[in-house]
């Protein structure tokens, strides 16, 4: 599986047993994502007892388990590749470790651990001058916005996002802002806004992709048109 835009690569494995577990958690990765889900966990929890201290493996058993809906796990490996990332560090790695932390907190709940998490991660991009990662934790911030009420301020993120995203050609990170950005629009009975921004988002997973977003929005915009028919 190759990592997202923006991602640091990812630091070379301590040795050919971690290397085979990093092996094993992609095998794994790939097939949870053909649906396979028994066969993913298995593959998973043999990749965690033979390299489970490897930055990589702890991000890939997050994801799975953040994925699927099980969030006390995805926390736990949340937690755990921070803390083989540098809790303190001011790396790349560390504040995607941070950021993965603040997803699944806010999706807990855990507002006020959520928004921490994250603006840890903000401000080591911030120091790093990493301009994707920057756009990415506004974006994820205003999750936590969104989740208290404050539309205003979900809105003020992810635009100054979009405009970060725009400059740099993030194209991943404009296509997802732009679809919550229509979220909010719709929700503020703004209905021509948010068409003409999930209008913009489609045109972008048209060229990049994933085909489930792009027929998602599609058909959000299908609904739009009939619902003012």
């Amino acid at each position: 599986m190759h990592q997202p835009p923006g991602d640091p690569p990812d630091p070379p494995p301590a040795s050919a047993r971690v290397a085979e577990a990093r092996a094993l958690a992609e095998r794994s990765a790939i097939a949870a994502g053909e649906g396979q889900i028994d066969q993913a966990r298995r593959g998973f929890e043999q990749a965690v007892a033979q390299g489970g201290d490897d930055v990589r493996v702890l991000f890939l058993c997050f994801q799975f388990h953040f994925r699927i809906g099980e969030l006390e796990p995805a926390e736990e490996f949340a937690r755990r590749r921070l803390v083989a990332a540098g809790q303190d560090a001011q790396t790349p790695h560390a504040a995607r470790a941070h950021t993965n932390l603040g997803l699944v907190l806010q999706y807990r709940g855990k507002l006020d651990e959520a928004e921490g998490a994250m603006r840890r991660a903000l401000a080591i991009n911030t120091r790093l001058r990493n301009d994707y990662g920057i756009a990415r934790d506004l974006g994820n911030l205003s999750l936590v916005a969104e989740a208290r009420g404050d539309l205003d301020q979900a809105e003020q993120l992810l635009n100054q996002a979009l405009v970060i995203a725009e400059r740099i050609g993030a194209e991943d990170i404009m296509a997802t802002k732009l679809t919550n950005l229509g979220e909010i629009a719709l929700a503020r009975g703004r209905a021509g806004d948010a068409r003409k921004l999930w209008s913009r988002a489609v045109e972008i997973f048209e060229r990049i992709g994933p085909a489930k977003h792009r027929d998602k929005f599609t058909k959000r915009l299908r609904e739009l048109d009939e619902r003012e028919a």
